[in-house]
């Protein structure tokens, strides 16, 4: 009976996710999007490379995302939709992870029950830009294969780490790399992983190296050719404003819970103070190794958000912290706060404490206040989103007799908009797939011609 109350945790938000991209996704491609038209238009013409797919775009190499949509496209006419279908599937992976791990935390079944928040926060619609944006496959990718790589170095039976886990790891942590830079965040934390576990040592030394190996290599890699775009801010501007670079992590921070800047501000604060209680309890109580993976699962979520903060916190104050507080960054925030929770509820059990008690009740009462907020105000910015789509669906596929201005609205320059529009009005793809009276038009004059020529050939 337990067991099933946790998948119904798990499947009520995930039907609910599903539900709420039927409302209002819309088919359009829109800002980052636009950067897939360069490999689309090379497939189409045959001249598609794979150096092309390793292309960086910014910080970070779309190789699996692309490679996806490109796959799909084929299918779905590159319809954008299918792939908001396909985050939720990914956030529902990263859920039966998480719970894969929870169980094996918890010796008693009864305290599985504990876990039937986590999906209705990794679901939250506090992610509605991730839900309804078909480029944000590439964070979902990134945030679902890097717990999939911790969780299996985690998997480790009788003090030994089978290969079988630690290839699965290995390519469930490259795959995480190739979708987005935070990807490339796994390896330090999935190297602490395997550090803290007990495995004996020869296991150890030899897991510990092909892992550190062939994450050295992908590192490497990756910044093969790379060169920082002008438009992002300097690296180093949280070493000259310090202050500015600790709030704006404790904004992203606090921004998985929270819609104001304010509020995020200071429930990243209060993240942050537990997230240093919780891992001095941890180590007083020499707890480490049994609390290994929602350690490691807390450090990623820590480097991805320091990642961003250094990328981002340059720009101008006002843009800055709104993007501080986009909720596509969510999807990395929400593992701290998996991971804290787990923690104090298994600390709670173990110490029988008034004050670790008192603890998760915080975590829990914050939890439990944020994840109704956050779907309510979801469904208020999904219908905002949806109508905003709508407006830009339609002025694409009219670009023709758009002014300037109205192109503007997807984010890039105009002239760039026309010419990539062209490319997908040549092709029938996107938007203007879906012109049935377009398709029967072309279709009558084809079949009228062809009459015609044969009628012609047949003369006399």
């Amino acid at each position: 009976m337990i067991s099933v109350v946790c998948c119904l945790s798990i499947l009520v938000p995930f039907c609910i996710s599903i539900l709420y991209v039927y409302l209002f996704g819309v088919n359009v491609f829109f800002a980052d999007e636009w950067d897939f038209v360069v490999p689309l238009r090379r497939l189409y013409r045959d001249t598609l490379s794979i150096a092309d797919l390793f292309a960086h775009h910014n910080e970070h190499i779309y190789f699996l995302p692309y490679t996806v949509m490109l796959l799909s496209g084929t299918i779905t006419d590159y319809n954008t939709v299918p792939l908001m279908y396909l985050v939720q599937v990914c956030i529902f992976v990263t859920s039966v992870s998480l719970f894969l791990a929870f169980r094996k935390s918890f010796e008693d079944r009864h305290s599985l029950l504990l876990f039937i928040p986590i999906p209705f926060l990794l679901f939250s619609l506090r992610q509605h830009e991730n839900m309804l944006w078909g480029n944000q496959i590439t964070f979902a990718f990134a945030q679902t294969f890097s717990v999939l790589a911790l969780y299996f170095l985690h998997n480790s039976r009788n003090g030994n780490v089978k290969k079988a886990s630690l290839l699965a790891a290995s390519v469930s942590a490259a795959a995480a790399s190739f979708s987005a830079v935070q990807g490339l965040l796994v390896w330090p934390a999935g190297l602490l992983q395997l550090l803290i576990t007990p495995i004996g040592g020869s296991a150890k030394k030899l897991a510990v190296g092909s892992w550190s190996l062939i994450g050295l290599g992908i590192w490497v890699f990756y910044f093969i050719g790379y060169e920082k775009p002008k438009s992002t801010p300097p690296l180093l501007f949280v070493f000259d404003h310090p202050l500015t670079g600790i709030s704006y992590f404790f904004t992203l921070l606090g921004g998985s819970l929270f819609w104001d800047d304010s509020l995020a501000l200071g429930g990243g604060l209060l993240l942050a103070c537990l997230a240093i209680v919780g891992m001095l309890l941890i180590y007083r109580g020499e707890k480490v190794q049994e609390n290994s993976f929602w350690l490691t699962l807390l450090v990623f979520s820590f480097l991805s958000l320091t990642l961003i903060t250094v990328g981002r916190s340059g720009f101008p104050e006002e843009q800055a912290f709104a993007q501080a507080l986009a909720s596509r960054f969510s999807i990395f925030s929400i593992l701290a706060v998996v991971s804290l929770y787990t923690m104090f509820a298994k600390l709670a059990l173990e110490r029988r404490s008034h004050v670790i008690t008192a603890l998760l009740g915080v975590m829990l009462g914050v939890m439990l206040v944020s994840i109704p907020a956050s779907y309510m105000a979801g469904m208020e910015a999904g219908a905002a989103t949806k109508t905003y789509r709508e407006r830009a669906a339609y002025i694409l596929a009219t670009y023709k007799t758009q002014p300037d201005a109205a192109l503007v609205a997807f984010g890039h320059d105009p002239e760039r908009v026309r010419k990539y529009a062209r490319i997908l009005d040549r092709l029938d793809y996107n938007v203007f797939a879906e012109r049935p009276q377009d398709a029967t038009a072309r279709t009558l004059a084809e079949t009228s011609s062809a009459a015609k020529t044969t009628h012609t050939t047949t003369q006399p």
